[in-house]
């Protein structure tokens, strides 16, 4: 079978990337057709192993519905033999399959139940203002995008941590996650055998410089399950290291 359509659009790097079998990182700048790559590495595999399963993973929804639209115009008929999500949109998919109910809370009520712990912990320590709402979110985000946040004995730490702490509770009592819970819990679920990996044979994850650790955890964790990825990005390109991207 051959159903992956040849073109004289890309170069003989290009159509490497596009062909090699099994895990694949592919470096590249800016301009030099990454995205097109996976969309015929995405057609390349779907046109001609009738068994595989294509899951594309990008960063922003636009970007996701871009890729699935341009991989379908390059192979109609695939069916849900593809699929294209962010990684936030991906791990509720996957735990809303194991039967799990998600609650999502805004960037607003986020704001408000962080500044409602941290007003309590301050409180209670008698330490007003040591630590401003900003910097407990940031605080909380950095710990649930790394999974090993660094341990510092200082009283604004302490403070960082039991504001972290009661946020948590109070999200629990409201039956809630926030954004950064998406990722977090998908991966302790897939780790514990309580969630399913996506049921895909190949993952092809874009712009990759910029995931962090529990992304690449979440990556990873695919992968032990038996996914084949492919991984494009430039590691002199990444503009989230302010949010913790690798």
């Amino acid at each position: 079978m051959n159903g992956y359509p040849e073109t004289s659009m890309l170069n003989d790097e290009q159509e490497q990337a596009v062909r090699v079998l099994g895990h694949c990182l592919i470096t590249a700048p800016p301009g030099s057709g990454r995205t097109k790559v996976l969309e015929h590495r995405a057609a390349y595999l779907l046109g001609n192993f009738p068994d595989t399963r294509v899951l594309g993973v990008t960063f922003t929804a636009e970007a996701a519905a871009e890729l699935e639209t341009r991989i379908r115009r390059l192979l109609p008929g695939v069916g849900n033999r593809l699929i294209c999500g962010t990684f936030h949109a991906l791990c509720k998919r996957q735990i809303q399959g194991a039967g799990q109910r998600v609650v999502l809370v805004d960037e607003s009520q986020q704001s408000d139940l962080v500044r409602c712990a941290l007003n309590a912990v301050m409180e209670q320590r008698d330490a007003a203002e040591l630590v401003t709402v900003d910097q407990a979110i940031a605080f909380i985000a950095r710990q649930k995008s790394t999974g090993k946040p660094p341990f510092e004995a200082s009283l604004r730490h302490i403070i960082l941590r039991e504001t972290h702490q009661r946020y948590q509770q109070l999200m629990a009592q409201m039956g809630a996650r926030d954004f950064a819970d998406l990722v977090l819990h998908a991966v302790q679920g897939m780790k514990a055998g309580q969630i399913q990996p996506l049921n895909v044979t190949h993952m092809l994850v874009d712009e990759y410089q910029d995931t962090d650790a529990m992304q690449y955890a979440w990556i990873s964790q695919h992968v032990h399950s038996g996914i084949t990825a492919t991984v494009v990005g430039d590691d002199d390109q990444s503009i989230y290291g302010w949010r913790n991207a690798l």
